[in-house]
């Protein structure tokens, strides 16, 4: 009787200690999962602003690439034939591109942004040196022919822009496209 007794015993101290270590594993279990929903809304919420933030800058890169091609093509045309109306166009478009490219710089990296800022720039000094060329083709021939030199100059170093123009754009297309395809992968 005495084996019964303990051993009675022994069950319900046992039966007891197991109800209170399944109580505390189903608190615990609840407080893991109201901690994972928690992270699982965090998460959400991370991945909704991330691919918002990401999908406009991819965006943002197509157009301002866009942009730029269109002014590297006007540049051409303008390096075949200097004159007001194709002056006024890449003018025009390096506006754009410029306007572009500062509103949207929140959303282009700080490397990405300072080559375009730099490619803007060569830009910018292809436009003056074909505006001062066109002003000295435009002047009678006694003026041209004094500044035969100042032409010369101008046409190398419209020359120099064109070329590193050409070389910065390289570099830009291939930053973006390292640039997007992070952002996939």
């Amino acid at each position: 009787m005495f084996s019964w007794l303990i051993k009675n015993f022994a069950k319900i101290l046992l039966d007891e200690i197991k109800h209170e270590y399944t109580k505390d594993i189903e608190r615990i279990k609840k407080e893991y999962q109201k901690e994972v929903k928690e992270y699982e809304s965090f998460l959400t919420l991370f991945r909704e602003d991330y691919l918002r933030y990401y999908g406009e800058q991819f965006k943002l890169y197509i157009n301002i690439w866009k942009i730029l091609c269109e002014l590297k093509k006007a540049g051409d045309v303008l390096w075949d034939e200097a004159n007001h109306k194709n002056l006024k166009k890449f003018a025009e478009l390096l506006e754009k591109a410029s306007d572009e490219l500062e509103k949207g710089s929140l959303f282009i990296e700080n490397e990405h942004y300072i080559q375009m800022l730099e490619l803007i720039d060569t830009f910018n000094g292809y436009n003056f040196g074909k505006f001062k060329l066109i002003e000295i083709y435009n002047k009678n021939n006694f003026e041209r022919e004094v500044a035969i030199y100042d032409i010369e100059k101008l046409i190398r170093n419209n020359n120099n822009y064109k070329y590193k123009y050409q070389e910065l754009l390289e570099d830009v297309r291939d930053s973006i496209k390292e640039q997007l395809k992070r952002k996939i992968t």
